[in-house]
């Protein structure tokens, strides 16, 4: 396939001089970003008009648990175990293979249609996350879980978080990798086979880390070290590891997560809500810890919207530090691309706009009221724009949404399947 973006007002390129170019066109190639320039002669079978559109690197959700759109407004205004202990895990019990895919497949068009063209992804019947993620066409990094708790029959989950590597490592935009769920639902034991397999297929190791005061607490109680510390002696810390959340650590923490080459995936929004609390942004980018942005999950949000956690992620740590220069709008940008695509081990391949590029490009509709007046198109795309803006999709070179249209499945379809399995569901 190839495609013509053409008269593109503004390219936010995201390279290494984070160059804004104006009135270009870009070819795309089969799944390559092949040529950017003004008045291109190259013809494409598919052309999108670029006149008032932003055209940026599709947007990095680095923790997503996908298919608990779900539980969408099931479970508010509780705290992290509360949450968990009193309302999701009990409802997980009853889960099924066509709740997953159908929960998949609505959330990976809901990200479709607010940028997102990448996930980080945790969650139960992980074959399924990958066989929506195919029908819609997103690029899924797809983290099987690992726990101690038997789930659904499934008594030897490192055996199968290693089948489940085997079986999809070579499909185009599906990333198998393992994620031990947390230190407190993993024994030592089953954190470093995760680790082993993580090392062994050179995949991405996932791990919510440090999310809650109480999670700290356990842990110096049970281990006589903090999480990260914990995470230190275990060998575990790396530049394969994504840590979710990671909001109760220390300035030596922090130094540990740099020095290591950890990365961490920022959930400001769902931290909110859980009341988990505030991670200090400012401090990981100060000593060089490279953080990307997740949602979370609907659950917890409640959407997955990731230009809110963009905007969120800049004014809350202004607020915190009472400094409005700290956390400026091109590094709340850069947290929702080119960092996610380095977490993801993807920095050559995603999160900016340059020849020689995966394709995975989102168009912003710049024609809109709180769009006006363009002094800085990136403060713009941080403080302003919004998912609904997006109306273009790309992804690997396929068109994936069109003038705000799924162009990959049926959107309506998938609507009307994903109600009927919610109500089987809560049936059960």
């Amino acid at each position: 396939m190839s495609i013509l973006v053409k008269d593109a007002s503004y390219v936010v390129t995201q390279n290494k001089k984070r160059q804004v170019l104006k009135d270009v066109d870009i070819f795309v190639e089969d799944n390559e970003i092949r040529e950017i320039g003004k008045k291109l002669k190259a013809k494409a079978e598919h052309v999108i008009n670029g006149k008032w559109k932003v055209v940026l690197p599709g947007l990095v959700n680095l923790h997503t648990h996908a298919a608990m759109t779900l539980f969408r407004g099931f479970a508010d205004d509780m705290d992290l175990f509360e949450w968990l202990n009193k309302r999701i895990w009990p409802i997980e019990d009853k889960l099924n293979e066509e709740d997953v895919f159908w929960g998949t497949m609505l959330a990976n068009i809901e990200m479709i249609k607010s940028g997102t063209t990448s996930f980080l992804d945790m969650y139960y019947f992980m074959d399924e996350v990958a066989k929506a993620s195919q029908k819609t066409g997103m690029r899924g990094f797809l983290s099987i879980p690992v726990t101690d708790k038997e789930f659904s029959g499934d008594k030897d989950r490192i055996t199968r978080a290693e089948s489940f590597i085997k079986k999809w490592k070579n499909t185009p935009r599906i990333y198998p990798s393992v994620g031990p769920h947390s230190i407190y639902l993993c024994s030592a034991e089953n954190l470093q086979k995760s680790d082993e397999i993580s090392k062994k297929n050179s995949t991405i190791l996932n791990i919510h880390l440090s999310e809650t005061e109480k999670e700290v607490k356990d842990s110096l109680k049970k281990f006589g070290k903090t999480p990260v510390s914990y995470m230190k002696k275990l060998g575990m810390l790396s530049p394969r590891l994504v840590t979710a959340h990671s909001i109760w650590v220390s300035e030596k923490e922090i130094q540990l997560l740099a020095k290591s080459g950890t990365n961490v995936a920022h959930c400001p929004i769902s931290n909110m809500k859980l009341a988990s609390g505030l991670a200090p942004i400012y401090q990981m980018i100060r000593h060089g810890v490279n953080v990307g942005l997740g949602t979370d999950s609907v659950a917890s949000n409640n959407n997955l919207n990731l230009f809110e956690e963009i905007k969120i992620s800049a004014l809350l740590q202004k607020m915190k530090h009472k400094d409005s220069k700290i956390v400026n709008a091109q590094e709340a940008l850069d947290m929702g691309t080119l960092n996610g695509a380095r977490a993801l081990g993807m920095k050559t391949k995603l999160g900016s706009v340059e020849n020689g590029m995966l394709a995975d490009l989102i168009t912003i509709d710049i024609s809109k009221p709180h769009l006006y007046p363009v002094h800085d198109i990136v403060s713009h795309l941080v403080y302003s724009a919004s998912g609904s803006d997006v109306n273009d999709s790309i992804i690997d070179g396929e068109i994936v949404m069109k003038d705000r249209k799924i162009m990959s499945v049926d959107e309506t379809e998938t609507i009307h399947k994903f109600e009927s399995q919610v109500q089987n569901l809560f049936s059960r």
